[in-house]
This record gives C-alpha cells, sequence and structure tokens, in this order.
C-alpha cells in the first residue's frame, strides 16, 4: 500500500507540468478576450458613441475655417471741384507682433533685438516671453510696414505677425467731430461718434469665411469640398463737407476762441437752397487717431448739433417773421419804446438799458430791441407764436445723419403763458442747438422753405452703384413774401451804421444777417452778468444765396456783445469764401 502511494504522488509530480501549461493558456486566452472586449468596445466608444465629437477634432486637425474681414468704408469730402476727393476715414494696414513663447530660443535677446526696432521696452517683453508652456503672447499693435520687414530680417524664432486693419484719419483735429472714431465695446471694435457711428452697419460690411482642407502641414489643400464667401466690403461715403470751407471754419474758429479766451465754439456752413452742410466745426478740437489721450471725454461731444442753449437774440428774426407772415406787423409798423416791459413780477429791459421812443420794425431789428420782439410777440399771440418756432423745427430733432443730435427744449410755451412767451421772443426762457437755428435761418432765405440739412451727398455701394442725397423739403414755413421782406430787413443790420454787425460787411455784396448775445444762467437760476454766449449768422449774397454761416463763441472775455465775437468770426469766414469761390459781386464795393 505504501508502494502505490509513492506511485501516485510521482504520477501526481509528473503531471504537473501540464497543469502549468494549461493555467497559463487559459490566463492568456482570459486575456485576450478581455483586449478584445476592450479594444471592440474602444471601436464602438470611437465610432457610435462619440462620433461627432472626434469627427470635429479631426476637421479641427484637418479643415481650415477663416472668417474673412470685408474693408471698411472710407468716408471723404468734396474739394473745390466736385470731382476733387479728399480722404478723412480710411483703412491703413498694419501688423500685430506676437510670440510663441516657448519656442523663443533666448528672451532675452530676443526682447532686446525686438525693442531696437519698435518701441516697446525690454522689461515689459521679458514677462510675456518667458512663459515656457505659452503658445500666444501678443506684443505690440500699429507696427509699420517697414518696423514688420526689419523685425523678419532678423529671423527670431517664436515671433510672428498678423495682419491689422487699423482706421486712420488724414485731417485730424478738423474734422473728428463729424467723423467719430472707432473703439471698443467690450471686444468689439465699433463706430463712436458722428459718421462712425450713425453709420456703422453701413460703413462695416459683413464678413466672409473660407473652408478647406489643409495639409499635416497647414497648407491649402485647393482641390476637394472648399467653400468661399467673399466679405462684402462697407459702403464708402462722400460728404456734402467742402474740404477747403472746413479748414477755413476752423482756422478762424481757432483764432478767435483762442484770442478772447474763450471756453470753445462752433461754426456751420450750409447751401440755403437745398440744406447741405459744407462745413462743421467745434473747437477746441480732439484728434480721431489719438482720442484715448484726451482728458474730457465731453469733448467727443459734436457742440454744432448738441449744445442745447438759450440763443438770445437771433431769435428776434423768427419772431419777427411769424408777425410779417400773419399780417400782424410789416416794416413799417411802429410801437413806443420806453426801453422796458412788465410781465408778472419781472421787469425786461432792453440790453443798451435804453428806450428808443417810436420805433418801426426794422429798426427792431438794426438795434436788436428786446421790446419791439415782445411787442410783435403780443401782436401774434403765445399759441400762434408756438406753433411757428414747431414749424421752423424748433423742438425736434433735424434729422441730420450724425450719431448724437439733441432737440432743445420749447416745451414751457406749451402752457401759452407770458412770463414764458415773452423771453422766448428774444430767445430767453427755451433752448436751441446750432444745427436747428442755421436751419431755421435758411428758410429765410430760401423762400420760406425748412429744408432737411444733411451731410451725406452719396454712398458709394461695393460695387461702385451710387445713391444720391437729393434735397429734402420738410415744409413752408413762411410765405415767399415773408421771406423777401425779412431778408431784406436783415440786410439793414449789417449795413445799417446804427446795426451790430457792421464788422460783417464785405465789399461788392450784399449780405444780411443777425446777432444774438445770450446771458448764461447761473447755479441760483439769475443770469450771470459777466457771462455770454455769442452767435451770429450771416447769408449771401441776397441776390442769389450761396451760403449762410452760423458763428458761436461760448464766454468770451473782455468784450461785452456778439459784435467782437461772433461778427468777426463770421464776417471774416464769410468774406475768405466769397473771394476763394469767386461768386460774383452784387452791390457796389464801398
Amino acid at each position: 500500500m505504501h508502494r502505490r502511494k509513492r506511485q501516485i504522488t510521482r504520477r501526481g509530480e509528473q503531471q504537473s507540468p501540464r497543469r502549468e501549461r494549461f493555467d497559463r493558456i487559459h490566463l492568456l486566452s482570459i486575456g485576450l478576450l478581455v483586449f478584445s472586449f476592450a479594444l471592440v468596445y474602444r471601436l464602438f466608444d470611437l465610432q457610435i458613441l462619440n462620433h461627432e465629437a472626434y469627427a470635429s477634432l479631426a476637421e479641427k486637425q484637418h479643415d481650415l475655417l477663416q472668417e474673412l474681414q470685408p474693408r471698411r468704408g472710407k468716408i471723404f469730402a468734396r474739394g473745390f471741384r466736385s470731382d476733387d476727393l479728399f480722404p478723412l476715414a480710411t483703412n491703413q494696414e498694419m501688423y500685430l507682433v506676437y510670440a510663441v513663447p516657448r519656442a523663443v530660443e533666448n528672451p532675452e535677446e530676443t526682447a532686446q533685438k525686438i525693442a531696437a526696432v519698435i518701441d516697446l521696452p525690454v522689461e515689459e517683453m521679458l514677462p510675456r516671453l518667458t512663459k515656457p508652456d505659452d503658445i500666444y503672447e501678443p506684443l505690440k499693435s500699429k507696427v509699420n510696414e517697414e518696423d514688420k520687414l526689419a523685425l523678419e530680417a532678423l529671423n527670431l524664432r517664436g515671433i510672428g505677425f498678423i495682419r491689422e486693419q487699423w482706421r486712420t484719419y488724414p485731417m485730424g483735429d478738423y474734422v473728428s467731430h463729424i467723423t467719430g472714431f472707432m473703439g471698443y465695446d467690450e471686444d468689439t471694435l465699433v463706430g463712436r461718434y458722428g459718421l462712425e457711428q450713425f453709420w456703422d452697419s453701413e460703413l462695416k460690411g459683413s464678413p466672409g469665411r473660407i473652408q478647406a482642407k489643409q495639409d499635416a502641414n497647414g497648407r491649402l489643400i485647393t482641390v476637394g469640398d472648399t467653400v468661399i464667401d467673399q466679405a462684402d466690403d462697407g459702403d464708402d461715403l462722400i460728404l456734402t463737407i467742402d474740404h477747403d470751407l472746413q479748414f477755413i471754419s476752423c482756422e478762424e474758429l481757432k483764432k478767435i476762441v483762442d484770442s478772447l479766451g474763450a471756453e470753445k465754439g462752433s461754426v456751420i456752413i450750409m447751401d440755403p437752397m437745398t440744406g447741405a452742410i459744407k462745413a462743421m466745426c467745434n473747437y477746441p478740437f480732439y484728434d480721431a487717431n489719438r482720442y484715448n489721450e484726451v482728458e474730457d471725454i465731453g469733448i467727443y461731444v459734436n457742440d454744432a448739433i448738441s449744445d442745447q442753449w438759450e440763443p438770445g437774440s437771433v431769435m428776434k428774426a423768427m419772431t419777427m417773421s411769424a408777425g410779417l407772415d400773419l399780417g400782424k406787423v410789416t416794416p413799417t409798423t411802429t410801437y413806443e419804446d420806453k426801453g422796458e416791459v412788465k410781465v408778472a413780477s419781472f421787469t425786461i429791459k432792453n440790453s443798451d438799458l435804453k428806450s428808443h421812443g417810436t420805433v418801426d420794425m426794422k429798426t427792431v431789428l438794426v438795434k436788436s430791441l428786446n421790446t419791439g420782439s415782445i411787442f410783435v410777440g403780443q401782436q401774434i399771440g403765445n399759441e400762434a407764436f408756438y406753433d411757428y418756432l414747431k414749424k421752423f423745427g424748433f423742438g425736434e430733432k433735424t434729422g441730420i445723419e450724425l450719431a448724437g443730435e439733441l432737440t432743445g427744449d420749447i416745451s414751457k410755451l406749451a402752457r401759452g403763458k407770458d412770463v414764458d412767451a415773452y423771453p422766448a421772443t428774444f430767445g430767453q426762457g427755451i433752448t436751441v442747438t446750432p444745427l436747428q437755428l442755421i436751419t431755421a435761418y435758411a428758410s429765410i432765405v430760401n423762400g420760406g422753405k425748412l429744408m432737411r440739412p444733411y451731410i451725406v451727398d452719396t454712398i458709394v455701394k461695393e460695387n461702385g452703384f451710387e445713391v444720391k442725397t437729393e434735397p429734402k423739403i420738410v415744409r413752408q414755413v413762411i410765405s415767399e413774401q415773408t421771406a423777401l421782406t425779412l431778408s431784406a430787413m436783415l440786410v439793414n443790420v449789417i449795413q445799417n451804421v446804427q446795426g451790430h454787425a457792421k464788422r460783417a460787411q464785405v465789399p461788392g455784396y450784399t449780405l444780411g444777417g443777425k446777432t444774438g448775445t445770450a446771458q448764461v444762467p447761473g447755479g441760483d437760476g439769475q443770469y450771470d452778468p459777466n457771462l455770454h454766449k455769442d452767435t451770429f449768422l450771416e447769408f449771401g449774397p441776397v441776390s442769389d444765396p450761396k451760403f449762410i454761416v452760423l458763428g458761436k463763441v461760448d464766454k468770451p472775455h473782455g468784450i461785452r456783445f456778439a459784435e467782437g465775437s461772433a461778427v468777426p468770426l463770421v464776417g471774416n469766414i464769410m468774406r475768405r469764401i466769397l473771394t476763394a469761390y469767386e461768386v460774383p459781386h452784387d452791390a457796389a464795393d464801398e
């Protein structure tokens, strides 16, 4: 029995290698089965469960999808000849210099070489160049072509360039209040102020796209499914602004504001027959190319369309036109000037603090008598006076194609009270804008028609098609006869020896106009006797009006009335433009 047991044991020992081989095969089989299952699951995951995600990843590696940026439309002014165009806003191709820090071999040496070409301090660049895992760091924008080529010639590893399109304003200071500028709204570059904001959607155009395959080296494969949607460039704008008149206006405005230590000023030149704006200038200027350097962002505001102020005696022409149009007064109608008029608890006096006895309506305008303007208002009636001011366009926007226009305020007149209406007849207690005022005066010059002012003459589409702006009559405000009569009366303001605008005469021309010296309300609700805003409007030649000019000077020092500020400003402008444009004389030289 013992021997048999030993044999069995030996046999068992002899069979052990077979079992081991069986166990290894078994384990291998199980491993292969698990691997096969994992492989099948992985394929199932790739091809079924996450197909779209991996397909998208593959597309990103092999597909090129790039947005095509449109060219922003340009803005032009006209010159002396209608076919002369001067760019006011255009585009300049520049470059963004960037770094791929992980590819930069020697950051300090690279920074020094870059700093030798462009104005960028080494200490500013080094922290950006020494980020080992960073693949993109912008270094400097607005690098010109010359500097970009100089940097390329250095063959710096990890330094690249991206083409940029930047807005430039060749005329700079003199037109920035018209053009506005391009600024950021969060991360988006958009038009700010002026034409850039008002016409932003037309100027910016529509982006396109290119979708194609690229090889492993990033090169475009031109065969296969390639989709190219071309960008639509923005519209170009050709303005009614005359390049030469704009220059003359801004130059003269700067001279008078600086010489009188005034706070600011505005000039508008209009074609009274069409409403086309020939010049629009505000001073102090700012440069749209460096808009971010201004200390007070209030300087961006175009006062010519946004300043709401009590205009003073220039409103007497509006009051007189209503009286003439209704037949309540004629140029020879007289009244007894006692030097003052009482209304409620107030006493209103003439600006010269004098009484003038029996005077006619022509004298009311020549001497700018407040009591005479109130007399006309009394003949008209408060309700009719308010209606005429509304018909002249006060209290509402003109609709000019510029961002930021305001309405002024004549709403108090709706109450129909004398205490509101009497001061308003000579421009107190109501507010208007310079553009409203010159537009209203133009209706006196052109036969009584209120024209819609406009500043864009032609829109040029991408395909070259031109959309021309046609002059638009808003309404007939006063009769043609009333306009002719009032125009003649306003000539006396300049030609009469007692007129307040004698300094605006131009030899050889018959010109008309009206001054306004507006007091400035103080913080206590009273008018400050030491501060005033001066305005003068002049038009001519009366026989065939070519221009109407508004000049406004705020808070000048050392003078009392507009005849020492706004009158010489507008007179100098009118003299220069009549001469420059060789407008025929309509009167004998004096």
